[in-house]
């Protein structure tokens, strides 16, 4: 008896995991406009990258910042929408179709950790900026190319690992506690490889970055020099000119994003710097919820569980959504090259259009002169 009560308070939580359908409403409405704000937002980035390519899309930081925008971007098309699904059937994650959680789980920690380490890449690649501003160009590329290659390794070998983690315990029949959240070893490797390790290394470079950065505002300060062939001014101009979010002067209309040729204000390498500080403030902001809420759901019944843990993760696609309005459309450089590229796209569109109905009109003409020359 006492193990049949057991076995039922084990799989039926006390909580009711039906939301009102006020909630659901609401839960969707906002999920529905981060994905609007994340798709648009990267779509910017990664057309007015594409569209300058030739030019500077193959620079380090440009190239880095591409990147974040696709993972940001196949996040928000290929997570969001089954939370949403979750959300309407009041069934947080799918939980009772155990391959369609499974499914679930492994592209939001591929995605949303390829996207972390991403952010932990980009941080690693600023401070090897600062650190040694005179590396060529080149070296500079191979870099970039090599931590991406490594930041989609880390993620998808963490996905798989936690996966084969679950499917082992679920056929043995050591589950989670709660159907609504994956066993406790797969969420302790994914978050610690997918989340914990990136915000280390992001915190370290960070703040490495914010004191070389200041240390060299100070001494520039107290030279009062502006000449560009010092080693401070070089390196600051480097930390500017090579950030994914700072972008060279805008030749209207023809998307050329080249290297500024004037001196960079004594403030615009700590802009930069801080610009990456909030990064990682909305990083430890947005992912700290999830983490703490489904560890502790694991192990004990939490009131209202479901709302909670919907709730956390609409925090977290607020990360996707803020990373185009944060690292890049912050830069006035950006903006000017993102409104020129509207503008070409805009351009573009009508001419599109109206060749499209030239066509179509010369088309029906030609049929309609065929058909009379066989009657």
């Amino acid at each position: 008896m006492m193990n049949t009560t057991m076995d039922t308070l084990i799989v039926t939580p006390t909580m009711d995991p039906h939301g009102t359908p006020p909630a659901v409403v609401v839960w969707c409405v906002l999920l529905v406009i981060l994905a609007v704000i994340s798709v648009i937002g990267n779509v910017l980035v990664l057309g007015t990258l594409w569209h300058a390519w030739t030019n500077v899309g193959t620079k380090p930081g440009n190239f880095l910042a591409f990147m974040l925008a696709v993972a940001d971007l196949l996040n928000t098309l290929i997570n969001l929408p089954l939370v949403i699904v979750g959300v309407i059937n009041s069934q947080w994650a799918l939980h009772d179709n155990t391959p369609l959680r499974m499914a679930h789980f492994f592209f939001l920690i591929l995605l949303s950790g390829t996207s972390n380490m991403m952010l932990c890449v980009i941080s690693i690649n600023r401070y090897a900026v600062v650190a040694k501003p005179n590396t060529s160009e080149k070296v500079g590329r191979t870099r970039a190319r090599n931590l991406t290659l490594y930041a989609w390794c880390h993620a998808l070998g963490t996905a798989v690992v936690s996966i084969a983690i679950w499917g082992v315990m679920d056929s043995t029949g050591v589950g989670s506690l709660h159907h609504y959240v994956p066993p406790f070893p797969s969420q302790v490797l994914s978050y610690a490889l997918a989340v914990g390790a990136p915000m280390a290394v992001m915190t370290v470079t960070y703040v490495r970055l914010f004191k070389r950065v200041k240390m060299r505002l100070r001494a520039v300060g107290a030279k009062k020099c502006n000449v560009a062939c010092t080693e401070s001014h070089m390196a600051s101009q480097s930390v500017v000119q090579d950030a994914p979010s700072v972008f060279g002067a805008v030749k209207a209309h023809n998307m050329i994003l080249a290297r500024p040729n004037k001196h960079p204000t004594r403030h615009a390498d700590l802009r930069t710097a801080v610009t990456l500080l909030i990064l990682l403030g909305i990083f430890v902001l947005c992912w700290t919820p999830i983490v703490v809420l489904s560890l502790l759901v694991t192990f004990q019944d939490v009131a209202d569980a479901q709302n909670y843990l919907t709730a956390a993760a609409v925090i977290v696609f607020v990360i996707p959504a803020c990373n185009p309005l944060v690292y890049s459309m912050r830069n006035a450089q950006f903006r000017a090259a993102a409104m020129d590229f509207l503008v070409t796209a805009r351009e573009r569109l009508p001419s599109q259009c109206c060749r499209r109905a030239k066509q179509g009109t010369s088309d029906t003409a030609q049929g309609e002169a065929n058909q009379e020359a066989v009657g």
